[in-house]
């Protein structure tokens, strides 16, 4: 079976899946950039191939040059295609490509939530095969206002082989990580006020932009930075860390705190992406960190019972182990594909 599948960006997080989903078919992947945006791409790309193709901007929309080029070539059994609006080569194409090829992709509702950019991707998703979406919530939301076929395929960037045991010291300190992109919407200036108020925290940021925060006089002795990390070298961070922290704006990383064994905490005042739904599911602390008196009292709770991360992390990782891994993740692709191969859904 050959596949067209079209992102915005396919970074090094999405490399496994993509591998893995290309053991099931002849997989052909268009992309923009990934450096352009400030994301990271792998190192190799293997076992399937690789189209990068120039973005420009006009007013906020996005236009590909050798989109059509590329879409239009004969021989692909499914189309799978990101659904953002804002890619204009993609919309007007996928009124013209035949339908029975046609599935949508993704997260489909972003931070934008207008009725007149939701009847869009209706009308879009109606004439389709239906939809292959990050989370459950987004397939149950998107059944509502739609007959198509809609499968959540439990987004994430963990194979079950990546699965840690979580190691713990004792330590007279409360250890917090956090790791990601260093933006405003992760609001880490909450975690270094919290580390100004309590003495008995140490905290580690790790990621991209974090140099910014390198030399700052506002920046306390129980914080250390430190830049772009990924892959094994991330195994010590996690190691060390007694609970995972997410001040702002949560995405993948309650798939990395479930893949080392470690319990999250999550701002409960935030828009998070769809993986937040693992830590709902799973009894994970939701806090306002906003709300600096409350942060501080959930802390002086954990510190003082520090047993109740470890089970925390437990439910955590037992549950990404069972649901949300990249072997499940591509099998789920994969079935949809073929039964849209196979005329099984209209």
């Amino acid at each position: 079976m050959n596949v067209l599948l079209i992102l915005d960006h396919a970074p090094d997080y999405r490399e496994t899946f993509l591998r893995e989903l290309s053991s099931y078919v002849n997989l052909t992947v268009i992309a923009q950039s990934c450096t352009k945006d400030n994301l990271t791409p792998p190192v190799t790309r293997v076992g399937y191939k690789y189209i990068e193709i120039q973005t420009f901007n006009v007013l906020g929309f996005k236009f590909q040059r050798t989109f059509n080029k590329n879409i239009n070539k004969d021989g692909y059994d499914v189309i799978c295609v990101a659904l953002n609006i804002r890619y204009v080569n993609r919309i007007i194409s996928s009124l013209t490509l035949n339908r029975r090829k046609l599935v949508w992709w993704g997260q489909v509702y972003g931070r934008n939530d207008s009725p007149i950019v939701n009847t869009i991707k209706k009308v879009l998703i109606n004439k389709s095969q239906g939809c292959l979406v990050y989370s459950k919530n987004i397939e149950k939301k998107l059944s509502l206002v739609t007959n198509k076929k809609v499968i959540s395929f439990n987004n994430t960037e963990v194979s079950k082989k990546e699965f840690r045991a979580g190691v713990y010291s004792d330590s007279k300190k409360l250890k917090l990580l956090f790791v990601g992109r260093n933006q405003e919407r992760k609001r880490l200036d909450r975690l270094i006020e919290l580390a100004k108020r309590l003495s008995y925290i140490e905290l580690k940021l790790v990621g991209p932009g974090m140099d910014k925060l390198i030399g700052s006089d506002d920046l306390p002795d129980n914080i250390q930075t430190y830049g772009h990390t990924t892959g094994v070298k991330l195994n010590s961070f996690f190691d060390w860390c007694d609970v995972v922290v997410n001040p702002g704006h949560v995405g993948l990383l309650v798939m990395n705190a479930a893949r080392h064994g470690k319990s999250i905490i999550i701002d409960s005042s935030s828009n998070h992406a769809p993986e937040y739904i693992l830590a709902e599911e799973s009894d994970q602390s939701f806090i306002d960190f906003s709300n600096i008196n409350k942060v501080i009292e959930h802390m002086n709770k954990i510190y003082e019972n520090q047993e109740m991360l470890k089970t925390k992390a437990q439910k955590l990782q037992e549950r990404a182990f069972q649901e949300y891994n990249i072997e499940q993740m591509a099998k789920i692709h994969y079935e949809f594909f073929c039964s849209i191969s196979n005329g099984n859904v209209v």
